[in-house]
């Protein structure tokens, strides 16, 4: 699974692991989705290190719905929130991997504030992150005349 993580990085962001079509050819890749797929194992860390590893393999291409996409999406979403560092690392690393297709899926499409052709709008200057949202500001807060307070500086007056 590191080998596939580690070439599928390699490539680049937004650029396919080159090893889907190797892996696909040889039938490597139907055996991680036959054992992702089997309920008989007992140890259910073969399941969660082949869905990692089919993640990382579609590094930046849309997991085929036959796969069970949705399950694999599911399953490390959970374990992303587990106590075990381990698991709830590779998770997310393989959730990164899958992300960038949406990414580029999105950034390809244009939207009604962007019409085709143009450039992805940029961020307004002063702007900040906050909750997944962009809050322009108009620089540092003014100073309050009346109080002293403000402006970013404590107020020395009490």
């Amino acid at each position: 699974m590191k080998i596939i993580f580690g070439i599928g990085q390699l490539e680049g962001e937004g650029k396919p692991n080159p090893l889907l079509k190797e892996m696909d050819k040889d039938g490597t890749l139907t055996k991680l989705v036959e054992i992702f797929q089997n309920e008989k194992y007992q140890n259910k860390q073969i399941i969660v290190y082949a869905a990692c590893s089919i993640g990382r393999l579609f590094k930046a291409t849309e997991l085929p719905q036959e796969f069970g996409q949705s399950v694999i999406i599911n399953l490390l979403k959970d374990l992303s929130l587990l106590a075990d560092r381990n698991l709830s690392d590779q998770s997310l690393f393989t959730l990164i991997c899958l992300a960038e297709c949406e990414y580029i899926k999105m950034s390809s499409k244009p939207s009604a504030a962007q019409p085709s052709g143009s450039k992805p709008l940029s961020k307004p200057a002063g702007s900040q992150q906050s909750g997944g949202t962009q809050i322009a500001t108009n620089g540092p807060p003014k100073p309050d005349i009346k109080t002293g307070t403000g402006g970013g500086g404590r107020n020395n007056n009490t």
